[in-house]
């Protein structure tokens, strides 16, 4: 089933995602079994119901039509509460950290269907250079594109992060 799945939830930011027109999954087996089988690039979005960049990018990002189409078309979108899964949270940090040189939240992952990181970032606003950082439309289209023609090269390169 296509469809925002957070609204059975307990995390109060994971339900206030609910709402959003991305085809959220909430952590589990199932989104990775999702992303396996429909041969996509996962999206992780790891945050907090106190963070304000989350909301932020809430609102700029997730909430926007044409970011969420993309998303429900290219990636398969799990998004994560990081007071509910510390574990969690810290796994992925240390990989975007040793990627990027930063962490934070939001933290914005993207993994191979089986759960390795290839890109990362926290924070990305909506268009090119505002803060110094690329849009996040732009990021999703590459690393789509990247995924999709150079996959062999994307997992390897996953791997070699552990």
């Amino acid at each position: 089933m296509a469809a925002n799945q957070l609204s059975g939830e307990s995390s109060a930011y994971l339900k206030s995602a609910a709402h959003q027109p991305v085809y959220w999954l909430p952590w589990g087996d199932a989104a990775f079994a999702r992303a396996r089988e429909e041969h996509k690039p996962i999206l992780l979005d790891i945050g907090a119901v106190w963070c304000h960049w989350c909301h932020v990018m809430d609102g700029e990002s997730y909430e926007n039509p044409e970011v969420a189409e993309v998303l429900n078309r290219d990636f398969v979108c799990i998004k994560v509460d990081r007071d509910e899964r510390p574990d969690v949270d810290a796994r992925y940090q240390r990989a975007v950290q040793a990627l990027s040189g930063q962490g934070g939240w939001p933290l914005t992952a993207f993994l191979t269907p089986d759960g390795e990181v290839f890109f990362g970032g926290t924070y990305f606003p909506p268009d090119n250079n505002a803060y110094g950082r690329p849009g996040f439309h732009r990021v999703l289209m590459e690393i789509a594109r990247a995924f999709r023609e150079e996959r062999d090269r994307v997992t390897t390169n996953a791997r070699a992060i552990r």
